[in-house]
């Protein structure tokens, strides 16, 4: 910004242009969940926001250690949610015939909630199949969940 901006000795969210950073809050999760259902079930990773202004957006990036054992042909998904409402889903594991297997899935996603109201993401995950088990925080793993509040 210049110096005209802040002649008051004050540098206020509505003073920063458009794309900057107001706010980014954290959270980091080591709690193992186990994932068998083809519907979406919590992975006890969720973060709440509450944004300054309604034209801000929020940019979810979650990273998470996932892994599973013993499925034939079986795929993990994994989504972000904005309360009840599903934002984005994508493909994070295939397992095939294989005893057990971990790895990672990462997320990032740029949501638009229209709100000065405290805001909840979550991520969530389901399989492709009954009768199997993905885990979440695999073997020890972590996971991080960390919102950012960008200006509109």
């Amino acid at each position: 910004t210049g110096v005209n901006q802040i002649t008051d000795d004050a540098i206020t969210d509505a003073k920063l242009p458009a794309g900057s950073v107001l706010q980014v809050v954290s959270t980091k999760n080591t709690s193992a969940t186990t994932i068998n259902s083809t519907s979406f079930q919590t992975t006890n990773m969720e973060l709440a926001i509450t944004p300054l202004a309604t034209s801000s957006k929020i940019l979810i990036m979650i990273t998470s250690s996932v892994g599973g054992d013993d499925v034939d042909q079986a795929y993990l998904y994994g989504a972000i949610f904005r309360g009840s409402t599903e934002l984005f889903e994508m493909l994070g594991q295939r397992e095939h015939n294989a005893s057990a297997f971990g790895g990672g899935m990462s997320m990032t996603y740029l949501d638009s909630p229209s709100t000065t109201s405290a805001t909840t993401y979550k991520f969530m995950g389901r399989a492709t199949a009954t009768g199997m088990d993905f885990r979440f925080n695999y073997n020890g793993g972590q996971s991080t969940i960390t919102l950012m509040e960008i200006a509109g």
